[in-house]
């Protein structure tokens, strides 16, 4: 019985292969009718989708994703279908709209998506298929939209420094290094009525990766040629070596005349009406130096999120040196007299922004020394400032960007540290000390600095003291900390608190070897009780102790140190934080207060008349 069975299948098997092997040849004999056949057959399958869309009202959502099946399309290339989905009658991403992916974990898509990712920080794919030309809204208020800016020849005669952020690597392939081109091409800094006043647009391409061989160099240059030569006032200026990108607009400001110049990220798009308003403001007031509203385009949908017009953003830092967007002071909201009016901010983002020509020359450019990237835009913000310019947000102009959550390229470790010691060491003063305190006073070799300091002294500018107390006196000084430092574990020697990152919200706290470097052990403990990680708290959330955004005297965020037991109460659970041991790891976990070991910590620099007196009492009892 078995030995028929087997047979059986032995022949199934052979019919199956000979099956396989004749469909095959008639495929090959009748290849240019299938192609043609599947041609037709994928734009038809467009045009049933466009009426359904239609009808549906529901153009953002794109089905045509299940054509990358291999049962379809079998002999049309990638860029063949992602061209007819562009110029279809309903290219997807139009007027802003997210581009959702489905089902994206099957087939050949999977991949393309993926590498975008891997390559790029965004979903690259979706953005192939979003047209160059497509439609944004218009985010400016009616105020906005019907104000007359002041129009001059000159005023209008500027030059813009558009970024291509090349990723020079050798396993890049030609389809790729356009995509990226693609999303710098987008940024529509051509279109409108902004055409005839562009003098000339500056492409600087910084050298992200030293190339391994010359005939490389000359296969993602010509994507980048190719597209350069369909866009008018066009020139492109590259750099012999990697420069970074401090050195590279630098480089790029050297081949232009005009009086006014702006500097854009590649990975951004502009609205309707962007320019004029910045320039308004420099014909104005040459020293001012001007950002528009940086609305957020999706990294995965590219969808256009525009900000609110009553819940704008103003630039700021940390003492860590990292820019931050935060809330409009409220003192400076009720003097406001129009949500929409330009606003001072201490610092600016630094990839958006319009400044005169002259005015920049003067500041002394950029920090030759910086390398790749980093701390340019607090310097400039700093300089600004202390040296009689101002720097201010423009509601009447909106570019989206691409905020990534990663920096897709290589650099050089240690660069972003040393470009913010060069920075302290010329801009802070004595305030210096509160970034070195964040860093284990580890200041390495950040090079000469003396030129940058004698351009300081020949400005005449004033002191980072003036600046924190009139420009941004929202920032608190360590000084004020209850105590500011590394959180030592007295149960288990050399074992600090860690905050593993500072990037993510919701992740645990874990109890690590210290290494006395500051970073992710750099702790903070307010006065209100808060263990901070700058605008992270510490936490107790779901019966685990994590980092959290800081929400503001949050029962759950405070903790009281009782430095006669050297305990940490958590005040919500009115229990301790306590060291678990398990055999190959220790874990942070909160237990019913008591006076071993586990649950002896010492915060360094701590002083209990900082805590509020509420606090002191608490804090005081012998419990």
């Amino acid at each position: 019985m078995y030995k028929k069975a087997l047979k059986c299948f032995v022949v199934i098997v052979v019919m199956w292969t000979v099956s396989l092997w004749t469909i095959q040849e008639k495929f090959k004999t009748g290849n240019n009718m299938i192609h043609f056949g599947e041609a037709e057959l994928y734009h038809k399958t467009l045009k049933r989708l466009k009426y359904k869309y239609l009808s549906e009202n529901k153009t953002s959502t794109e089905s045509v994703w299940q054509l990358f099946k291999p049962a379809n399309t079998t002999y049309l290339s990638d860029e063949e279908k992602m061209s007819a989905i562009k110029s279809s009658d309903i290219p997807p991403g139009m007027n802003g709209t997210p581009v959702i992916l489905e089902d994206q974990s099957r087939y050949t898509l999977k991949a393309l998506i993926n590498k975008g990712w891997v390559d790029h920080a965004f979903n690259q794919f979706v953005s192939d298929l979003i047209p160059l030309n497509r439609t944004l809204p218009d985010p400016r208020d009616e105020w906005n939209s019907s104000k007359i800016f002041v129009k001059h020849h000159v005023l209008l005669i500027t030059k813009i420094l558009l970024e291509i952020l090349l990723v020079e690597i050798p396993s890049y392939s030609v389809s790729y290094e356009k995509a990226m081109i693609e999303v710098a091409l987008r940024s529509r800094i051509l279109n409108e009525d902004i055409r005839r006043g562009i003098k000339v647009i500056d492409i600087a391409r910084r050298m992200k990766t030293k190339l391994r061989c010359e005939n490389v160099t000359d296969h993602l240059h010509k994507p980048l040629e190719d597209y350069i030569r369909s866009v008018p006032k066009t020139i492109i200026v590259r750099a012999k070596n990697r420069e970074g990108l401090s050195r590279s607009r630098m480089l790029a400001i050297n081949y232009t005349t005009a009086p006014v110049v702006v500097f854009l990220d590649s990975h951004c798009e502009c609205t309707k009406g962007w320019i004029q308003p910045l320039l308004d403001r420099i014909k104005r007031n040459p020293t001012t130096v001007v950002s528009p509203v940086v609305d957020q385009i999706h990294d995965s949908t590219f969808e256009y999120i525009a900000q609110d017009t009553n819940d704008l953003r103003i630039g700021g830092f940390n003492w860590n040196l990292k820019f931050i967007w935060s809330a409009i002071p409220r003192e400076v909201l009720v003097k406001r007299s129009q949500p929409a009016a330009p606003i001072k901010t201490p610092t600016i983002s630094g990839g958006l922004f319009a400044i005169s020509k002259e005015y920049f020359q003067k500041l002394g450019y950029y920090d030759e020394g910086f390398n790749i990237w980093g701390a340019e835009n607090l310097e400039l913000s700093f300089k600004v400032w202390m040296c009689g310019g101002s720097l201010e947000i423009v509601p009447c102009s909106h570019i989206g960007h691409v905020f990534r959550k990663r920096v897709p390229y290589r650099g050089k470790k240690g660069s972003l540290r040393r470009n913010l010691v060069r920075l302290a060491e010329v801009w802070m003063d004595n305030y210096a000390k509160y970034y070195y305190e964040r860093i284990g006073n580890k200041k390495g070799n950040y090079g000469n600095v003396t030129t940058r300091k004698e351009i300081r002294d020949k400005l005449k500018c004033k002191t980072f003291e003036w600046y924190l107390k009139n420009v941004y006196p929202q920032l608190q000084l360590p000084d004020k900390y209850v105590a500011s430092g590394q959180i030592f574990s007295i149960g288990h020697y050399a074992m600090c608190l860690d905050a593993m990152t500072t990037f993510h919200t919701n992740n645990n706290v874990k109890i690590l070897p210290c290494h006395y470097e500051g970073g992710n052990q750099y702790w903070v403990y307010t006065k209100n009780g808060e263990i901070r990680r700058d605008e992270m708290c510490l936490d107790y959330l779901f019966n685990l102790v994590t980092l959290f955004v800081c929400r503001g005297r949050d029962t759950s965020q405070i903790w009281l140190y009782e430095n006669e037991f050297n305990r940490i109460r958590h005040m919500e659970t009115q229990k301790c934080l306590q060291v678990i041991k398990y055999p190959e790891r220790l874990e942070l976990t909160l237990r019913k207060c008591n006076h071993f070991s586990a649950q002896k910590w010492t915060m360094e620099n701590y002083i209990i008349e900082r805590l509020t007196p509420e606090l002191q009492i608490y804090a005081k009892r012998k419990m």
